[in-house]
């Protein structure tokens, strides 16, 4: 019992001794702020007449106050003078605006697959077309839609229409599939064995996809839709690297009709590793 009278009296002698030795700072207002300890990094405080706690980085003073998180600069200002804060028991959007949070402040690897909820993010918050072909790496297969005026049709031959441009050094454009839809309007195209194909570069390049006629696709008096498959292609990799895709036809461009189209292109890059 004596001993831990002794021992008692000691631990009370010691923690006056730092209370005396942190000793007290008067910032604008008129609360006692008491620090632990005083002279040594990232100390901890209390007001004991507002009711807060709070602690000192190198930079800055973070201050619990009821229900709010006060950041202050190390000039210790006022209560009025804080840098932000953040209001209630949470953090809402409301709190964060645009700059707040950049990429910049995001290390890499910050924020793993482990630090996200199972449902944080799902379809229901994804606006309907937000994600488009272009936000996706290039390797992700992709569906991209190409409007075929009249003009164009009537000039496939001779200016063949691009449906996915070059995708830069090393990379090869996979043609999964092309879907061709003919939106009748009055008067119908001639008719015409000539075919329509998606290529290489331009009109002379290497054949990536089956063919279709020009009657079979354009020649009708209703809506039509024509699906080209891809062929096994065999080139140089210079005729296929880091070139784009293009809709044309073979040996003449369709004539007299008023119609218009679109071609519907399923691809993904490929990586030659040359």
């Amino acid at each position: 019992m004596k001993f831990k009278s002794i021992l008692t009296t000691v631990c009370i002698f010691i923690f006056t001794f730092a209370l005396c030795y942190a000793g007290t700072v008067k910032p604008t207002g008129s609360g006692k702020y008491t620090v632990f300890p005083y002279k040594t990094a990232w100390p901890l405080y209390f007001d004991t007449e507002k009711g807060e706690i709070g602690i000192y980085t190198d930079a800055n003073r973070f201050v619990l106050h009821g229900h709010y998180l006060y950041l202050f600069d190390t000039n210790y200002p006022s209560m009025g003078n804080y840098i932000s804060h953040t209001g209630g028991k949470h953090v809402s959007m409301a709190d964060i605006n645009d700059s707040n949070v950049g990429t910049n402040q995001i290390k890499d690897l910050s924020v793993s697959l482990g630090d996200m909820n199972s449902n944080s993010v799902n379809s229901g918050k994804i606006v309907d077309t937000s994600i488009l072909s272009a936000d996706m790496n290039n390797t992700v297969i992709k569906v991209d839609t190409v409007e075929l005026t009249n003009a164009q049709l009537k000039a496939l031959q001779s200016a063949p229409v691009t449906l996915v441009s070059a995708k830069g050094t090393h990379s090869i454009i996979e043609v999964i599939k092309c879907v061709l839809v003919y939106d009748h309007n009055t008067t119908a195209f001639a008719a015409d064995t000539n075919t329509v194909v998606v290529k290489y570069v331009n009109g002379s390049g290497t054949v990536a996809t089956s063919t279709v006629t020009i009657t079979a696709w354009l020649a009708n008096s209703a809506d039509t839709v024509a699906e080209l498959i891809p062929v096994g292609v065999t080139a140089a990799a210079s005729l296929l690297e880091n070139r784009p895709v293009v809709l044309c036809s073979n040996t003449s461009s369709p004539i007299t009709g008023n119609g218009k189209g679109r071609a519907i292109i399923v691809w993904r890059v490929i990586p030659s590793g040359l």
